[in-house]
């Protein structure tokens, strides 16, 4: 291969030299052979700033004509320093680092044009090719672009953690924290968001993003020394929807049928357990309508929740309605005012079967006499969570007799029930602690006597057990008075929908408040 004279053999070399007869001025022409060279020699194949430039260049040969290039194109010289950076490029070994001294830019460091020196052939030929002046400078500089990281937020991750592991300066850390006027998203991140972090070369905290929402961010990003934060906002599209169900064999198949997701199936069970016991309730023929509002990002359906719903059963008809009050709280109210949950619920546990009713002249399975069965019993599976039907205090919880494992619970003065035949206690379960209604309190099992898996739930009023699936429940507190002129309105709209099964523009303004 060909060996081109370097710098240093130009200054230690006598003038007269045969190898420096030949010199002439370096016009970009006579860049092509260089590049040429350059890319073929594979000791330089690591090279992509090189490679990059060789590409251009002959990329540039096979576009441009010849005849179009003036002569005044073609005789623009290179200064000495860019004819220097060159031939180093040249001449440089991979495993060598570039002169220290070499300016990035020989057009803005104050350096006076001079005429170039080239160490390349006489024969040499200029071919058409575009000038060097028409060619970025910083294609053959070692500038690199800022790095963005998309960082997923990790259990037990904190900003100085991230920073550590993408190897960002402490100070990066110090100066964010110091100069913004956003400093809650800072810490307040949680497992499972990403963040975007973008550093410089320098390993310099350029620009940070950490999502507060589904729709909303917050930018931290570096300016003159200091980093300023704004709100970045996503545009959501909100739409209401009303959904129809009429049930023929299964209120789940009619709900998806109507289009209803999973968890807003769960959420409309939800909504009724206090009135309605979906396992013995429910019966061919009932049917429901629910309102609900759902948005979506960039297309993409983001959540989903009801305003209101309507459930007509054997006869029943009972009506929901959202009301969200002046400090955020969302709850549901019947059309009166009146609060949908009620001190108690009616089931222990969630879509169990009743295997056994309240009687109070059974024929006992196991003990084979007439003995009263006090309260009702849920067939479930062993390990079924078993939840406390309304607020109290836990009075007893071990073992009782034939009730095997049992829990009982204190509300008020005058009401207790009672949790038996159960698998385990949940944990810190005992005599003391206080409960509330929906609280988890053990595990359905077949502890005392008992001939299989179920949970045998009794409620007691006065200490005289009543029918659990027929006692009279307390009626929950109404809305307050100073909320009920908003309640009447949103009330008015959402049952009109309910009712015509459209959303009308009046409704769609009132939803949005």
């Amino acid at each position: 291969m060909v060996r081109y004279p370097t710098t240093s053999d130009m200054n230690n070399s006598d003038t007269n030299n045969e190898d420096f007869q030949n010199i002439k001025v370096l016009n970009p022409p006579t860049l092509k052979p260089i590049a040429f060279l350059n890319c073929c020699s594979n000791r330089h194949q690591h090279h992509w700033s090189i490679v990059t430039f060789c590409t251009l260049v002959l990329l540039s040969t096979l576009l441009a004509n010849s005849k179009s290039i003036t002569d005044a194109q073609a005789n623009i010289p290179l200064t000495t320093v860019d004819t220097l950076r060159i031939a180093s490029l040249i001449n440089h070994q991979p495993d060598q680092k570039y002169p220290p001294d070499f300016p990035a830019n020989s057009y803005n460091q104050g350096y006076t044009h001079k005429e170039p020196t080239t160490f390349l052939p006489a024969s040499t030929k200029t071919t058409d090719i575009i000038p060097l002046s028409q060619i970025s400078i910083n294609s053959l500089s070692n500038n690199e672009k800022n790095e963005i990281h998309k960082v997923k937020v990790r259990d037990g991750d904190t900003l100085a953690k991230i920073f550590k592991r993408l190897n960002i300066p402490s100070a990066s850390l110090h100066t964010i924290r110091s100069t913004n006027s956003h400093p809650k998203p800072l810490i307040s991140f949680k497992s499972g968001d990403q963040l975007e972090v973008e550093v410089n070369r320098d390993q310099q905290l350029v620009r940070l993003l950490i999502p507060t929402s589904y729709a909303e961010s917050v930018e931290y990003s570096l300016v003159n020394s200091k980093y300023v934060s704004r709100i970045i906002k996503k545009a959501v599209e909100t739409d209401q929807k009303i959904a129809r169900g009429f049930i023929e064999n299964s209120f789940y198949v009619a709900a998806q049928k109507a289009g209803l997701s999973d968890p807003m199936i769960m959420e409309l069970v939800e909504i009724f357990t206090w009135d309605i016991d979906f396992r013995e309730d429910i019966k061919r023929g009932d049917h429901f309508e629910v309102v609900y509002e759902q948005k979506k990002l960039s297309q993409q359906l983001i959540s989903r929740k009801i305003l209101a719903a309507r459930f007509t059963t054997q006869g029943r008809q009972i009506t929901a309605i959202a009301f969200t009050d002046s400090k955020g709280e969302t709850r549901f109210y019947s059309p009166h005012g009146m609060g949908v949950k009620k001190p108690f619920k009616r089931n222990p546990v969630d879509f169990a079967r009743i295997s056994s009713h309240f009687n109070l002249k059974r024929f006992h399975p196991v003990l084979h006499t007439i003995r009263a069965h006090k309260g009702v019993d849920y067939a479930a599976k062993t390990g079924t969570p078993v939840k406390a039907t309304g607020d109290g205090k836990v009075i007893f919880a071990g073992r009782k007799g034939g009730y095997g494992n049992t829990v009982v619970i204190q509300h008020g003065q005058n009401i207790t029930t009672l949790y038996g035949h159960l698998n385990k206690f949940a944990p810190n379960i005992k005599a003391g602690t206080l409960v509330q209604q929906d609280q988890i309190i053990g595990q359905v099992g077949s502890s005392g006597l008992a001939t299989g898996p179920h949970l045998h739930y009794e409620f007691m009023v006065k200490g005289v057990n009543k029918n659990p699936l027929t006692v009279s429940l307390a009626v929950s507190e109404p809305i307050k008075t100073q909320q009920q002129l908003a309640f009447r309105q949103t009330a008015r709209e959402l049952l009109a929908a309910l009712d015509n099964g459209v959303v009308t523009p009046n409704s769609l303004a009132q939803l949005k408040k």
